[in-house]
């Protein structure tokens, strides 16, 4: 019979409780249903045979506590190379969020450079504006002004305003501004133009109905 393979009595044995319960009912079975003390007449004997299988038994569970050990030494140096290794890769990858904010703070810092740049370069440019462009600048709004609300007379001026094919007009807006903010609804005789949350640039009747022609 194998070592420790023969579990017939386990159920048995388990029921008895203790250690001391458990070795006191072997030895009480001994006693009543064996001749193991009344047929015995070496008493040296009689505890020699119950030491051999004794010591037999407990090499075999020093060896299963060294092998436990030695389980339980292999985990805990695996927790230990598995917590080393999440520690190394979370000190990574703080060092490389780390970095990437310090970049995306130098690229917002050069972005916002340049904008200043550029809207220096824009208020220069506003102030250099020729006298010829101030003049056509005038010319612009006095022609809206009419579009707006002059009433059509037979001048030579607003006989070329009715004629007018497609009119071309620039406005700044606040940077950030996209296309989809615009509000410019040209109606059959009305004019809206401006951004969205913002009062309107130009908002008004014209003096007459636009006729489109293609």
């Amino acid at each position: 019979m194998a070592e420790g393979s023969d579990e017939r009595f386990d159920g048995v044995l388990l029921k008895s409780g203790s250690i001391d319960s458990i070795l006191d009912a072997f030895f009480g079975f001994l006693q009543r249903k064996t001749d193991f003390f009344t047929g015995a007449q070496d008493e040296q004997a009689a505890e020699q045979m119950v030491l051999k299988y004794y010591k037999k038994h407990w090499k075999v569970g020093q060896k299963k506590r060294q092998e436990q050990q030695e389980r339980n030494r292999a985990a805990d140096e695996e927790r230990k190379r598995k917590a080393d290794e999440k520690k190394l890769k979370d000190e990574a990858e703080y060092r490389k969020r780390m970095e990437e904010a310090e970049k995306m703070k130098n690229v917002a810092q050069k972005k916002r450079k340049s904008q200043t740049k550029k809207l220096a370069r824009s208020r220069l440019a506003k102030k250099r504006i020729t006298k010829r462009q101030i003049m056509k600048i005038k010319r612009i709004k006095s022609l809206l002004h009419l579009a707006m609300g002059a009433p059509q007379t037979n001048t030579p001026g607003h006989r070329r305003l009715a004629r007018w094919r497609s009119l071309f007009m620039c406005q700044y807006v606040p940077p950030g501004v996209k296309a989809k903010e615009i509000v410019c609804d040209i109606g059959g005789d009305t004019l809206k133009l401006g951004v969205k949350g913002a009062p309107l640039i130009l908002n008004g009747k014209m003096h007459s109905k636009v006729a489109w022609r293609h």
